[in-house]
């Protein structure tokens, strides 16, 4: 007798057991999709100098796996990841301008550029945003001390024309004495070379084809010009004529 009680009040909480069941299991789905990655997630590309200092609009642009681009834009940017496929890979580029070069990305210390991106390279991208920072070196920037002569080369009609070997020189005021010149630099017009203030030095122009130095636009028609750069940082502009 008292079995038998047994037996019916063991089918009775049956249902009960099960329903127990599968509402702790319900209430544990969450913590499962809590513990999984977010299926997309967003990368924001910012810029920045060497100083540390915002810097904004380098072109940015988010490549597959493949090299194809997917998206481009200007940083500050921010793009949306899909991690699906959670072993899904992307890239992102970006671009120098006008002199200002990419170095470096601060989080990694690397110069990869493009740089990977994926979960297993970046976890934080799991938990559905990441932030990545490009530290950009302005070449046109003069050094603390330093100075540019800058050289450019016309033609008689004022026009410019390019493409003139250009010199730098040390101790060479007398050019009947080239054996005390020291060369320092050569480029090619329009360019520029860094000096030291305060320094004396010598720029000078070659001729190319028909086309045969003149004259400076301040009429200094020795081909060497001379010049002595002052104590404080400047930029200081020099213009070679031409004549056929």
């Amino acid at each position: 007798m008292k079995i038998g009680n047994a037996y019916r009040r063991g089918r009775r909480l049956g249902p009960f057991i099960k329903l127990l069941a599968v509402t702790s299991l319900l209430a544990f789905v969450p913590l499962l999709r809590s513990a999984r990655a977010a299926p997309t997630s967003s990368l924001t590309v910012t810029s920045q100098d060497t100083s540390g200092s915002t810097i904004t609009g380098y072109y940015t642009v988010l490549l597959d796996s493949s090299g194809s681009t997917l998206a481009t834009g200007f940083t500050p940017v921010t793009f949306t990841l899909d991690f699906t496929v959670p072993t899904t890979s992307y890239s992102v580029l970006v671009e120098d301008f006008n002199g200002v070069v990419f170095d470096h990305w601060v989080d990694t210390n690397t110069a990869n550029n493009p740089r990977d991106v994926s979960m297993a390279l970046d976890p934080a991208l799991a938990t559905g945003s990441l932030t990545i920072t490009a530290v950009y070196t302005d070449t046109n920037a003069i050094p603390a001390g330093d100075s540019r002569i800058s050289v450019t080369t016309i033609n008689l009609q004022g026009q410019q024309i390019l493409g003139y070997y250009t010199t730098l020189w040390q101790n060479c005021q007398d050019q009947t004495q080239f054996g005390n010149c020291v060369f320092l630099g050569e480029c090619f017009s329009p360019c520029s070379f860094l000096v030291t203030n305060g320094g004396k030095y010598q720029v000078a122009v070659a001729d190319y084809g028909t086309e045969v130095f003149t004259h400076w636009t301040d009429n200094t028609v020795n081909r060497f010009y001379d010049l002595t750069v002052p104590g404080a940082t400047t930029t200081i502009s020099l213009t070679a004529v031409y004549a056929p």
